[in-house]
């Protein structure tokens, strides 16, 4: 079978002579045309190909001092602290795989919804965009214009008594399983996260020792309610390891209630311990405060402690609440 493909070359005639030129301009043509294509998509691919992080790393210095950078997760963007121009405090950042957008703002894991961006935040000890309040005497909920959060009166007429109490048999959103999980101190720590209502707090608020005091009264076994206190830097943004972080952090090593109502009193006890872990959990506390506010009543109403949040058992949602000292509100969370 091998032997039936063999054949005799041609003879080299006249006329099959006269046809090599042609076949030889032809040849050279498509070579021509072939090196001219490969060019191009060699210039298409190098224009729309990845670029490295040396070159996203350039174009992202243009915008301010790069600090650091790690990778988003499995997003394929990539988290840059950055210390904008003109300003003296770092932000973060993110840039697409291929650098052509650069991102401002919370980024969420559409797989599963989770908050990429706080984290970051903590970890690099960087506050909200929007400065802390640092006015121990507003640091509450107080009459403020339309854009901002609503008075005790509104919230009194937009609520009903009673709001987290009694048993509940829907599903629990995630963002109370989330508030849960957040650093602090839990009154008891049997309690499910339906049944808890949870406090932003800095231990130099007045207002924040106020609802603590009048939070001694509540029959906690009798409403089946109990309440984990989230300590804060609120009032003002520490920097490093300084008196006042720690005496926030307290609450990580309280060792039981009596313990704990320490950070009430005019004892003032400091944590024994305080390094990186402590810092990021406070700053947690704290972005919490600030993206809840954010999302609730607007970028421009004022930060404010004691902030509550708790489950409203009357229609399943989450509840953010200001001004809980005033009697008709403190009815809200905690019933009469």
């Amino acid at each position: 079978m091998a032997k039936a493909l063999v054949t005799k070359a041609p003879k080299h005639t006249a006329g099959a002579s006269t046809g090599s030129p042609k076949i030889v301009l032809l040849l050279s043509i498509l070579a021509t045309v072939f090196f001219i294509l490969t060019l191009l998509l060699s210039f298409m691919l190098f224009k729309n190909g990845p670029v490295s992080q040396d070159q996203v790393k350039a174009k992202v210095a243009t915008f301010g001092e790069v600090v650091s950078s790690e990778p988003l997760g499995d997003t394929g963007m990539t988290a840059w602290v950055l210390k904008p121009k003109g300003t003296n405090q770092n932000a973060i950042f993110y840039s697409t795989k291929d650098g052509k957008a650069f991102i401002d703002g919370t980024i969420f894991n559409i797989a599963d919804g989770k908050d990429l961006t706080t984290p970051l935040l903590a970890k690099n000890n960087i506050a909200p965009a929007t400065a802390p309040n640092t006015d121990p005497q507003t640091a509450t909920a107080t009459p403020v214009s339309a854009t901002g959060h609503p008075t005790p009166e509104q919230v009194v007429a937009q609520s009903t008594e009673g709001e987290p109490l009694g048993e509940f048999k829907g599903t629990v959103p995630e963002v109370i399983k989330v508030l849960d999980s957040m650093p602090g101190y839990k009154e008891d720590k049997s309690m499910k996260p339906e049944d808890t209502v949870y406090i932003v707090y800095d231990p130099r608020c007045p207002y924040c020792h106020k609802l603590y005091e009048m939070t001694r009264n509540v029959d906690f076994k009798g409403k089946n309610i109990t309440i984990k206190w989230l300590p804060s830097v609120a009032l003002g943004q520490s920097n490093g390891k300084d008196e006042i972080a720690r005496q926030a952090a307290f609450a990580f090593e309280a060792k039981d209630g009596a313990d704990f109502g320490r950070t009430f009193s005019q004892e003032k006890p400091l944590a024994a311990k305080f390094g990186d872990q402590e810092t990021q959990a406070l700053g947690l506390n704290l972005s919490l405060l600030y993206e809840a506010a954010d999302k609730t009543y607007g970028k421009d109403a004022p930060k404010a402690v004691p902030a509550v949040f708790y489950l409203n058992k009357k229609n399943g949602l989450p509840k953010m609440i200001y001004g809980s000292t005033d009697p008709a509100v403190f009815k809200i969370i905690f019933g009469s």
